[in-house]
């Protein structure tokens, strides 16, 4: 199990208003502090896992994850966040987010059902995290519930509250929580839900016509059908970057067992080819930073986001890097 530095350099970030120290925090993790700037970078189960306990320790704020959600929006979720706001409808922008979420993290999947005129919404977190780190799956979960109803006010223009909120975790002031849902809140429950009416869930979004990820999936299609038929090596782990790729590119293991090789196996081959997985993504990322940018609808800072730098002032840095 695995989630990307993005999300912790979030939750560390958004911690530091609440009264976290941010060099404590990195040191409680094991993390140099311009680690959080490697986006491509996959963090372990552990440190990933133990986040939570430590800036909660550092806040003594129960209620961050929800109110860190309060602040989301879908260029923080990279790639995904545009293709969310690409969808037509709020229903096609949670498939996207339950389809892809691999691709940011497998400690906890998405399920979506629909029962009659409801739509209910599960949280299902990996058991051995959710039994070793029980704080820490609630705040993430807390986290993307919340974030949820501030990403339907962002994707369809207008405030879309749940009926119902379900939590397996004891009572906490359920002020804060009727705050954020404006809903029934159910604590013991059996499951981590939201249900919404399914009228509200199929509610339009605003961008769908004239997304910049519209736009940016076209470059990416077309860039996918120039490699078919490419068989060499290089070619083929450049289409499995593609294939996975979310504001950056994938962890090698990802890209191994995409080729149904190990990653020893990978890298020794690439050695044959007189290169590195590191080159490649290099290149990958410069290729598409320069047909991107060649596109006047995108600015330098979505650019930035949507490669999966920082800020603009580490994406200017890179294409100064490529370029010279």
């Amino acid at each position: 199990m695995h989630a990307q530095m993005s999300i912790l350099r979030d939750i560390i970030y958004g911690s530091i208003p609440h009264g976290a120290d941010f060099q404590r925090i990195c040191a409680a993790l094991g993390l140099d502090p311009q680690d959080l700037n490697d986006s491509e970078r996959l963090v372990p189960f552990k440190p990933a896992a133990e986040v939570w306990d430590v800036v909660i320790a550092e806040t003594k704020n129960l209620f961050l994850g929800l109110q860190l959600g309060e602040k989301i929006n879908p260029s923080i979720l990279g790639l995904m966040g545009y293709l969310m706001q690409s969808s037509r409808t709020l229903h096609e922008a949670i498939s996207v987010l339950a389809r892809f979420n691999d691709l940011h993290s497998t400690m906890m999947k998405y399920r979506i059902e629909t029962s009659g005129d409801v739509v209910l919404i599960h949280y299902e977190p990996a058991v051995l995290w959710q039994h070793q780190y029980p704080e820490s799956v609630r705040q993430s979960i807390e986290l993307a519930m919340s974030a949820m109803v501030t990403l339907f006010k962002t994707l369809s223009g207008k405030n879309v509250f749940p009926v119902k909120v379900e939590l397996p975790y004891p009572a906490r002031d359920i002020r804060e929580y009727e705050r954020i849902f404006r809903s029934s809140i159910v604590f013991r429950a059996k499951q981590s839900a939201l249900t919404f009416a399914k009228r509200d869930f199929m509610a339009p979004i605003g961008s769908y016509d004239k997304s910049l990820l519209a736009r940016f999936e076209e470059i990416l299609e077309m860039k996918l059908k120039s490699l078919n038929g490419q068989t060499n090596f290089i070619d083929r782990i450049s289409q499995a970057i593609l294939l996975d790729f979310k504001g950056n590119a994938p962890a090698m293991e990802v890209i191994a067992s995409h080729l149904n090789m190990t990653p020893r196996s990978v890298q020794r081959k690439l050695k044959e080819e007189d290169t590195t997985y590191r080159e490649i993504s290099g290149r990958f990322k410069k290729e598409l930073a320069e047909v991107v940018l060649k596109n006047a609808v995108f600015r330098v800072s979505e650019v930035a986001n949507l490669l999966g730098y920082s800020d603009s002032s580490a994406f200017r840095k890179a294409l100064k890097r490529w370029n010279h």
